[in-house]
């Protein structure tokens, strides 16, 4: 005997309703045979029969709500008794008694005709033989009686109400959406937007997308894009409440609702600011596959930050969605409606979508909300605008490019520094194994690193070069006013670091102590560009330390608090080393 035990249900799923069951008892069941189907608040739950046998008992009939562990079934080794069908008696069939005497051959005609059965009308012939005039007779008092008065239909027998018990996922959906209204201080704003752009750059290049990608460019990869775009300049709407405490989202989970013949399921994509048109697309359509194949899995559904609702491919022209809790924000979607609009005092006619966004007003402002649905409008309007975050990435990694290339440089400088100062004739410094850097460092050796110094400083000042007019290209591109303020900051100090490096070049009769303080001053330089990029923070005058380096595009709203420690912190140690070199021991030394 085996107990058919209720599976693990998932994380934060608690019991489980009974769907149906497959098999009745005494049914045979073989291994891996689909024995009973399992409703959660989320997903459908498959439980297959772990040996072969028959299904001896139900413990937890159909309806029924039940918990991790509890037995649903057992199975015995017996094979089920097939009872043999009863054997029905046929029906008796009465012999049709002949007539005495036939109609008379015209008077058969007649009543053929007519459509009258002889055996209806007695005869007044010989023998009680129809004649012709009794057929005759019986066709004119046919003809001439009334027609029977239609009977009334008879009524349905079955019942004109149905009642049917909701299941799990709909007893959910109802719950969730109603705490939502109860919960949160839910409103919504609306927006217009021309879907022209959009629509072009789908027609323009959806061929070749398909043919490269193997999927459909469909239009809500555009509005993934639109919304995480939003989502960054207002994150008030990328948060949610707990308690009293709010909890910023430094990711963008979307949820895509996604309606089904079970009612509506929202599974979420994962990481979209770092996702393709192309990755979009295809998580979108696998989590569409899954959620219509009923193959969710709980993780599938948990976690989104936001949430999209397209109602316009059901023909929705507005709506007002309600939030997914605890989530902060919905937009939703609605049918594209050629309509006449005003441009430059001009009527024309252009493809218009009209926008919804519900929103918890006790974390979002009517201003922000507003904002939000700008933003998306402004995006999809100006498809190209959503390439951004691609040139953002370009500007922090050329921040970091050029923090490599002033690292780079004052580690040639210092290494120079180190050789004049010995070969001025001063006393070599030692270190702690009283051995100097001719002795770790031999003149062929020397002559190998510098070579292969001017090498890698060449290839990073033109790779930092590119990539410097690359960020710059970007910035005219871009609106967003923090990272205008990022490329002017990162522009003064590829200035200053320029001017430095010149200084270098051409006072050839520095001193060694002087050639110290370049190569910390190149060391700060690549310190406040890399703090510029927000890639890396200062640990110390001249250490790196990486951090959150799956956010490069997140960070470049470097806070300005920060900025000014940053800029304090670069000024204590310049002045900290201009008082040190310019002291009586440095100066003997220089001596």
């Amino acid at each position: 005997m085996s107990d058919i035990l209720t599976p693990a249900l998932g994380e934060s799923v608690s019991e489980a309703t009974i769907a149906k069951w497959t098999k009745k008892p005494g049914d045979a069941v073989k291994k891996n045979e689909l024995l009973v189907e399992l409703e959660t608040d989320k997903v459908t739950l498959e439980v297959f029969s772990e040996t072969d046998g028959t299904l001896s008992e139900i413990l937890k009939a159909e309806g029924e709500t039940v918990n991790k562990g509890d037995v649903l079934g057992r199975i015995g080794g017996a094979s089920a008794a097939v009872a043999a069908p009863a054997s029905v008696e046929a029906p008796k069939v009465e012999a049709t008694k002949p007539a005495s005497h036939a109609p008379m051959p015209s008077a058969a005609s007649a009543l053929d005709n007519a459509g009258i059965s002889a055996a209806a009308i007695v005869g007044t012939g010989r023998d009680a033989r129809v004649t012709k005039s009794d057929a005759l007779a019986a066709i004119a008092a046919t003809q001439a009686a009334p027609l029977p008065a239609p009977s009334s239909a008879p009524r349905a027998t079955e019942a004109r109400e149905e009642r049917v018990r909701m299941n799990r996922l709909r007893q959910t959906i109802a719950r969730r959406l109603k705490d939502a209204q109860n919960t949160a201080a839910m409103l919504t704003t609306f927006n217009e937007v021309d879907m022209s752009g959009v629509m072009a750059a789908r027609s323009k290049y959806k061929d070749i997308f398909e043919k490269k990608h193997g999927t459909k460019l469909g239009f809500m990869s555009f509005f993934v894009k639109a919304c995480v775009t939003a989502l960054k300049d207002i994150p008030a709407v990328n948060a949610e409440i707990d308690g009293t405490d709010i909890i910023y989202k430094n990711y963008y989970d979307i949820a895509v609702a996604v309606g089904t013949d079970k009612g509506l399921v929202v599974p979420v994509l994962r990481d979209c600011d770092v996702l393709s048109l192309a990755g979009i697309e295809k998580g979108i359509a696998a989590l569409g596959a899954k959620a219509r194949d009923g193959a969710l899995a709980i993780e599938d559904m948990q976690g989104g930050t936001f949430t999209i609702s397209n109602g316009g491919v059901y023909g929705s022209l507005m709506s007002t969605p309600i939030l997914n809790s605890p989530q902060s924000g919905i937009l939703g979607m609605h049918k594209i409606q050629d309509r006449v609009m005003v441009e430059n005092g001009q009527m024309v006619v252009r493809p218009m979508m009209y926008l919804a966004l519900s929103y918890d007003h006790r974390i979002v402002d009517g201003k922000e909300a507003v904002t939000f649905l700008v933003r998306v409008k402004e995006c999809l309007e100006n498809p190209e605008r959503m390439l951004l975050d691609i040139l953002e990435i370009l500007v922090g990694v050329s921040g970091l490019l050029i923090a490599l290339y002033a690292l780079y440089s004052g580690l040639g400088l210092w290494m120079s520094a180190q050789v004049q100062y010995i070969e001025q004739g001063n006393e070599p410094m030692r270190d702690e194994d009283g051995l100097t850097i001719l002795d770790h460092m031999p003149k062929a050796h020397i002559e190998i690193m510098k070579h292969y110094y001017l090498g890698v400083r060449g290839f990073l000042s033109r790779l930092s070069f590119i990539s410097l007019l690359a960020a710059l290209a970007a910035l005219l591109v871009s609106s967003k006013f923090v990272v205008f303020l990022f490329g002017i900051g990162l522009g003064i100090d590829c200035l200053l670091f320029l001017t430095y490096e010149n200084r270098a070049k051409f006072l050839s009769e520095t001193s060694p102590a002087e050639r110290h303080f370049d190569a910390m001053q190149y060391a700060l330089f690549a310190c406040f560009c890399a703090s510029d990029a927000h890639v890396s923070q200062i640990r110390s005058a001249s250490v790196l330390k990486t951090h959150n380096f799956r956010r490069i595009k997140n960070g470049l709203s470097t806070q300005p608090r920060r900025l000014r420690r940053l800029k304090r912190h670069r000024l204590f140690h310049l002045r900290h080393h201009q008082q040190i070199y310019q002291s009586p021991q440095i100066a003997n030394l220089d001596g």
